[in-house]
């Protein structure tokens, strides 16, 4: 009998096999790149733009990553521009179909300042490829009309209207300027999308508007900066010392140094706000065309030869060393080339030569008879509220501020807003004495003389109290709620 042999077991044990699990998606690196950069906006400045920003710009961009409402105060120089650029690339690239309204008091700002800064950064950066720079918009490819940052002039209420979406970032560039009537449509914008912003920043140089009350009865609702020069490395020390020289006390200073808002001193002449809305404003050239001419014969002091068309100053000629009958000769020329129908002169002093060659010329018939030749001295009498000529001509300039347009001219916007006024003892308000201003080691301001001279005895404008319906129609109800938008980090 055969013996039968056993076989080795032909089963195996079988290998345990994990709980089933769905399949996992292959992850995106774009999509966790941005994720990241979403709330980081420092390290999407680094590595996109090929930048590291500012401690106070990374601090910016943080809370504008946390927060609706972000406002900053500044003085001049610190790198405000670069910063809104840091922004409105991170929210462009960061968001899908992004919209980025852009806007200022004067179109200057944007077109000049903005804008150019947005080409810079933009064509060194690494996303340069997927947006495209025009000279009013800048869009995804691909994605003009649903994924753009454009430029909207502060003109009137209506150009800030119509914008809509779930990621909307508004910047306000020299936000201190603008109008209730325009931030207002602004404001209301944050409740119609997921993921509204405003970005606000500027010279704090008005004590109203939207950009004053975030930094006070408002500040609850902002998260607020303020960056002084003096702690700015991008701000040289030349021109703090100049700014210096208006004292550390003066308004000029406490804006455009330290940040401050201006306290609009009782001994300054002009508010400083008002001053600056007036180089905001555009208004058309219009009738009459006048001239005045502040008039300095020689030494440090210059001859300034101001002309307005209806409300608009045209830029300022000035000229050092000349004689009165090389300036009369040059007025002559203006005259002529500009159709001026009257000619204001600084009569005092040396002006008295200047107003006797024009009457010669005239005469000659080199100016046309039809132009007026008028010698003002401004030592001459006042009114019931002003003690001479002189202070009576600022404040008719005073008035006229609301209404008219000056160029944008450093040594003409400090002359204005640095002349100080004192009230006499009759109760008259009297200019600062250029002795005095001489004193505190300012130069004469020839330039601010020689524009109040060609407004002089301008017509007021009469404002149509109907027309200002928007401006007056203002809701105490707050329309800010805040972001309901979350971003799953």
């Amino acid at each position: 009998m055969m013996s039968r042999t056993k076989q080795p077991a032909t089963h195996q044990k079988k290998a345990l096999r994990p709980e089933t699990v769905p399949a996992q998606p292959k992850r995106n690196p774009w999509e966790d790149m941005i994720r990241h950069y979403i709330h980081h906006p420092v390290d999407f400045v680094k590595e996109q733009i090929g930048v590291t920003p500012d401690d106070w710009q990374g601090d910016m961009l943080n809370a504008l990553a946390q927060h609706d409402r972000v406002a900053v105060r500044s003085g001049h120089g610190v790198g405000k521009t670069a910063g809104e650029v840091f922004a409105l690339l991170w929210f462009m690239f960061t968001r899908p179909h992004a919209r980025v309204p852009c806007t200022a008091p004067g179109r200057p700002q944007l077109e000049d300042v903005l804008w150019p800064e947005i080409a810079k950064w933009l064509q060194q950066s690494k996303i340069a490829p997927y947006f495209r720079w025009t000279k009013t918009k800048v869009f995804f490819v691909g994605f003009e009309e649903t994924w753009f940052a454009t430029m909207r002039t502060a003109a009137k209420p209506e150009n800030m209207q119509g914008f809509h979406g779930d990621h909307m970032l508004w910047i306000l560039d020299e936000a201190s300027g603008l109008e209730e009537e325009i931030t207002e449509p602004i404001e209301g914008s944050l409740t119609g999308g997921k993921d509204n912003k405003i970005l606000m920043c500027g010279n704090p140089t008005q004590l109203s508007g939207l950009f004053y009350r975030a930094f006070h009865k408002e500040a609850d609702l902002w998260q607020t900066f303020k960056i002084s020069c003096l702690d700015s490395p991008r701000v040289s020390k030349a021109y703090i010392e100049k700014m210096r020289r208006f004292g550390e006390d003066s308004d000029i200073y406490r804006v455009r140094v330290l940040g401050e808002f201006p306290r609009g001193g009782l001994d300054t002449f002009l508010p400083y706000g008002e001053v600056q809305k007036a180089t905001y404003r555009t208004v058309p050239e219009g009738v009459p065309v006048e001239m005045g001419i502040d008039v300095a014969r020689f030494g440090d002091d210059y001859t300034v030869f101001a002309i307005r068309k209806g409300l608009k100053l045209l830029p300022l000629e000035s000229v050092g060393g000349w004689d009165t009958v090389r300036v009369a000769d040059r007025a002559a020329e203006l005259v002529k080339e500009h159709g001026v129908t009257k000619v204001k002169v600084d009569d005092t002093g040396v002006g008295g030569g200047v107003t006797d060659n024009l009457r010669r010329l005239k005469r000659e018939g080199k100016i046309p008879k039809r132009v007026e030749i008028v010698p003002v001295n401004n030592g001459g009498k006042g009114d019931e509220y002003y003690e001479n000529t002189g202070a009576l001509a600022w404040g008719h300039f005073k008035e006229l501020l609301p209404h008219i347009s000056i160029p944008d001219d450093e040594e003409l916007f400090d002359q204005l807003v640095d002349r100080r006024k004192r009230i006499t003892p009759k109760g008259k308000i009297a200019l600062e004495p250029k002795s005095e201003m001489k004193a505190r080691g300012k130069r004469s301001p020839d330039r601010a003389d020689a524009a109040v001279l060609a407004f002089f005895d301008a017509e007021v404008p009469v404002i149509d109290a109907g027309g200002i319906g928007n401006a007056m129609q203002f809701t105490m109800t707050r329309l800010w709620t805040p972001s309901r938008w979350k971003m799953v980090g």
